[in-house]
């Protein structure tokens, strides 16, 4: 019986073996692998009350991530999901505070969650009066959520009262209110729409700038991002019947344009901006599938454009050190470009969205990255556990590359392991190489390469076993239909 350490090596073997193959359905992930080994535990591990606490407050199989930490643990093998809204998820941003996550989704709501447990603010959903929730950004100070919507208006929110300030919604543009942003004091709020213009409101009274609104664009404004010094706000813009493509730069004192402004580059419409922690470089994504970085003093490109996704990048945010962007895109996908280099992370791209993932963002310590998407889920990745476990399968696929030998004998008595030919999932322990090929486990003697047919294993109820694991004493077969069959000492000892 596994229990303490040895469970909690085996469960990561479980999911670094999935996580390889990517053979599981990716909807799926690996929750139900990992609750329903904890549920085969002893009641009293913290692995067995950790899975009977996620089932005593309703949770399941399919609706919970993971469960493989401490008790009441949400999110311990690097990404965890946030489910409550009932439409597409449009928008996410952390607290200054880094405590909790707001959603704006086109079901109207904006949710509150709690970082560290996953779960929704007690007060539940916050609603205005009609139209759909397209940008949400907390004020620098913490103490309120602004809101753009499909009904023209922005609107502003008391994060201790969970409720609307009905004196400050702002209702001066004339379209859909694309997005919303704090000036660093938290006085002001600047919002992009599809009139094509950039508005400035006191957060306060709800009084426009004298200044405003900024015209210049001549396609809806996508995107809108203050400075850091507060002096400047970048926008961009662009659509699909209109040829704008641009990004510029605002003076909020003066209401005028940046001299060497618009930023010409995109080759489609550009749907995200982005100033960087020290205000001398701005991030940009778009339609184009790229994600462009500009210097602010010399209103150029810095290096070539980042490539990667495959469709169009709907948002960009820097980490709080600047060193690092972070991008969402169509192609279902977030990933994470060096801001020196324009290279992508090594991770690659992060997958677990089923739909569109409109917008990303870096918690205040960088540690997280929350993303919404149009599967109606917010998830939280945490980088510090995804990088540690990227360099432990690392280490595994070297392990993997000194017994290549092996290949050799098991061709002989396997034409499906022949080079050039598509091999099953395989592991290797001390004794034994373990394949899952179609609805069977089979076994090899890892001397001789021979199969012994008395440890071949079939799982008819499967309809395919595409990934195992072994920790010495038993085998796990994650199959296709979410399932997982265990099949323990003395199976393995009787060679």
């Amino acid at each position: 019986m596994l229990v303490g350490t040895e469970c909690r090596r085996q469960i990561q073997s479980v999911k670094s073996m999935i996580r390889r193959h990517h053979s599981l359905p990716r909807e799926m992930g690996t929750s139900v692998t990992v609750l329903q080994l904890c549920m085969q535990e002893p009641e009293s591990t913290w692995v067995r009350q950790s899975a009977n606490r996620v089932l005593r407050e309703g949770g399941n199989e399919q609706s919970v991530v993971f469960c493989d930490g401490d008790p009441g643990s949400w999110n311990r093998c690097g990404v965890g999901a946030m489910q409550g809204h009932l439409g597409d998820v449009c928008s996410v941003c952390f607290s200054p505070c880094g405590n909790w996550i707001a959603s704006g989704s086109d079901d109207g709501t904006i949710r509150l969650w709690n970082v560290e447990t996953g779960e929704e603010h007690p007060q539940g959903p916050m609603k205005g009066e009609s139209g759909e929730v397209g940008s949400v950004v907390f004020s620098r100070d913490g103490k309120l959520i602004a809101s753009g919507s499909n009904d023209e208006t922005v609107r502003v929110w008391s994060v201790d009262a969970m409720e609307e300030l009905p004196a400050v919604v702002l209702r001066k543009h004339a379209g859909t209110v694309w997005a919303v942003d704090f000036s660093p004091d938290s006085r002001w709020i600047v919002s992009g729409s599809s009139d094509y213009t950039v508005r400035i409101w006191n957060a306060e009274t709800g009084e426009e700038h004298s200044n405003s609104p900024f015209c210049g664009h001549s396609a809806s404004v996508n995107s809108v991002s203050f400075s850091p010094c507060g002096s400047w706000v970048a926008s961009c813009a662009g659509q699909y019947d209109e040829d704008d493509n641009t990004i510029r730069l605002w003076n909020v004192e003066t209401g005028q344009e940046h001299s060497q402004s618009p930023l010409h580059g995109h080759q489609a419409w550009v749907s995200s901006v982005c100033f960087s922690p020290d205000g001398k470089w701005i991030a940009s994504g778009s339609y184009d599938e790229t994600i462009r970085l500009w210097n602010v003093e010399t209103m150029e490109q810095a290096m070539a454009p980042s490539r990667g996704h495959s469709d169009t990048v709907w948002d960009v945010t820097f980490s709080p050190n600047g060193k690092w962007i972070s991008s969402s895109s169509s192609d279902n996908t977030v990933r994470i470009w060096n801001t020196e280099t324009g290279d992508e992370h090594s991770l690659g791209p992060l997958r677990k969205h089923t739909n569109v993932v409109g917008s990303v963002a870096f918690s205040p310590n960088g540690r997280w990255i929350a993303s919404a998407s149009d599967d109606h889920s917010v998830l939280l990745w945490d980088m510090e556990i995804l990088e540690d476990t990227h360099a432990q399968d690392g280490d595994s696929s070297s392990d993997e590359s000194e017994s290549e030998h092996l290949s050799t004998a098991l061709a002989a008595h396997n034409p499906d392991w022949a080079e050039g030919a598509s091999q099953p999932n395989r592991i290797q322990t001390d004794r034994y190489i373990i394949t899952a090929e179609s609805a069977t486990v089979k076994i090899y003697d890892v001397i001789s390469g021979e199969e012994d047919s008395k440890l071949r294993a079939s799982f008819f109820a499967s309809s395919h076993v595409s990934a195992v694991s072994s920790d010495g004493d038993r085998v796990l077969a994650g199959c296709a239909t979410g399932e997982v069959e265990q099949l323990r000492a003395p199976f393995l000892l009787t060679a």
